[in-house]
């Protein structure tokens, strides 16, 4: 029902997530019945709970797009993760290289191409970061770092797929 609500609500080309806006509509009504608030029309509060997370999705979404650019705020993700990958410890052929070289690449467009969030989580994550670590360094909570690393991860895994480079889960 939620769902529903969230794909009626939300303008024709808008990029929001759904699925980040169901959760935080689902983080909602836990909250309300955790704390025992009398909900007195089920179906009711849940519309204007989604509808509500969809408008506020929207205008953060509209906010961030009319914040002015000042240059890269995340720092250098890949050129770390290059040097790691490029200086193994057994010897590379020329086609391996290029074959990595080709793969990074690839990863670093699509990490480019995350929800901002999602790639400050997904990049620290990639320097070796914990999600505890992560959430300190950003000012979020432990959960905020999980969920945003778990979705940035699937992002990635996604584009990576669709341009045909393969990967070893952990």
């Amino acid at each position: 029902m939620l769902r529903a609500a969230i794909r009626r609500t939300m303008p024709e080309g808008q990029e929001a997530d759904i699925d980040d806006i169901e959760q935080q509509a689902r983080i909602k009504v836990w909250k309300a019945l955790s704390s025992g608030r009398d909900i007195r029309n089920p179906s009711s509060y849940l519309y204007r709970v989604a509808v509500n997370a969809t408008l506020d999705a929207l205008r953060q979404a509209k906010a961030r797009r009319e914040q002015p650019l000042t240059g890269d705020e995340d720092g250098p993700i890949m050129p770390e993760i290059e040097e790691t990958a490029l200086n193994l410890q057994r010897p590379v052929t020329p086609e391996q290289q290029l074959t990595l070289r080709q793969a990074l690449d690839h990863a670093g467009d699509c990490l480019a191409g995350l929800i901002p969030n999602r790639r400050r989580a997904v990049g620290l994550h990639l320097q070796g970061f914990t999600t505890v670590e992560i959430g300190d360094l950003l000012g979020w909570s432990e959960a905020k770092a999980r969920n945003l690393l778990y979705r940035g991860r699937q992002d990635l895994r996604r584009c990576l797929q669709r341009r045909g480079v393969e990967y070893e889960a952990e």
